[in-house]
């Protein structure tokens, strides 16, 4: 699968829907894709450094990230709409998160 030729694709995960989130850190964005490569579009395409991780809730279509540049976790609505910095203090290279689902 060719999607969008990402020069430096550092961050990958398939979410519900039949959707693909990477982050590129050599363009410095997120996008998002149908699994087969079609309809690619720009999540966050602004104010990122080195995504090293993605998390997709897909109960609270929420997309979560850490940013080892940056030196923070951020989240934002699937669509990148509502970011919000998370955690950003105390953080020496957050390099991965995992998200805890609460049945109920």
């Amino acid at each position: 699968m060719n999607v969008c030729r990402p020069l430096n694709a550092e961050a990958l995960v398939i979410a519900f829907a039949e959707k693909i989130y990477w982050s590129d850190t050599e363009r410095e964005r997120i996008q998002q894709s149908t699994l087969d490569g079609s309809r690619v579009e720009n999540v966050i395409s602004r104010g990122l450094g080195s995504v090293d991780f993605l998390a997709v809730d897909s109960t609270g279509r929420k997309l979560y990230w850490t940013d080892d540049q940056r030196k923070c976790i951020e989240v934002s609505e699937l669509d990148g709409t509502s970011r919000k910095v998370l955690v950003w203090s105390n953080l020496d290279s957050p390099r991965a998160i995992a998200l805890h689902y609460n049945p109920g």
